[in-house]
């Protein structure tokens, strides 16, 4: 008796294993594509600043000056949320926080709606809780930028009963002058006059001044 040949797989397999191993490959190709994309995103990350008068790309003066810190600096911004400039500082601060490769951190309080970080950092800074002012902290010397130094208001309209607007914003020249300030290796002094009846600097109307030198 002759052997019976084995059997033969039909077309219509042969071309579902086909089709299957080709979506495998193709499966493993754009995951290798994603993956390769992701790590050259991260390893070259880059951000483009798109609003339309470019307020918030940073100066080179203010690059050079973040890529120069040598000790992390804390930002805090404390601003009500409804406050006119409040997402114009917090978004020019993330930039901050990008160009400084993360030496600059930044924490948003808003203090109607955090009260007790509110009445932290007022206890340990010493302003008052109404103020509206961004905090910059480097290992213990702080320095307050008022919000009215960060940008031109427009009341105008305060007549008919508008709330005023923001003319011109000057965040960045603002906040890096308060870093340049407080990161500089020259530390300030102050002077005192004598025999005159001065107060000595160790007497108690003068203490305040320590928190400003």
């Amino acid at each position: 008796m002759e052997p019976q040949n084995a059997p033969q797989k039909s077309p219509k397999t042969i071309k579902r294993l086909t089709i299957g191993i080709n979506v495998v490959i193709q499966v493993i190709v754009f995951a290798a594509i994603a993956v390769m994309i992701n790590y050259v995103s991260f390893r070259h990350f880059k951000r483009w600043d798109f609003t339309r008068n470019q307020k918030y790309a940073l100066a080179p003066l203010t690059k050079n000056l973040l890529a120069s810190l040598k000790k992390p600096v804390k930002a805090v911004v404390f601003f009500p949320s409804a406050q006119g400039i409040s997402q114009d500082v917090g978004s020019l601060l993330r930039e901050y926080e990008y160009a400084s490769d993360r030496k600059i951190s930044v924490e948003i309080v808003d203090p109607y709606r955090n009260l007790l970080r509110a009445k932290e950092l007022s206890e340990k800074y010493k302003f008052g809780s109404t103020d509206n002012i961004v905090i910059l902290d480097y290992e213990g010397k702080s320095k307050f930028v008022n919000a009215m130094d960060m940008a031109e208001m427009d009341t105008s309209r305060a007549m008919f009963g508008q709330p005023p607007t923001v003319r011109a914003f000057k965040g960045e020249e603002a906040i890096t002058s308060a870093i340049l300030e407080i990161t500089e290796d020259r530390q300030n002094k102050a002077y005192f006059l004598a025999g005159h009846g001065e107060p000595v600097p160790s007497a108690q109307e003068l203490t305040a001044l320590k928190t400003f030198v």
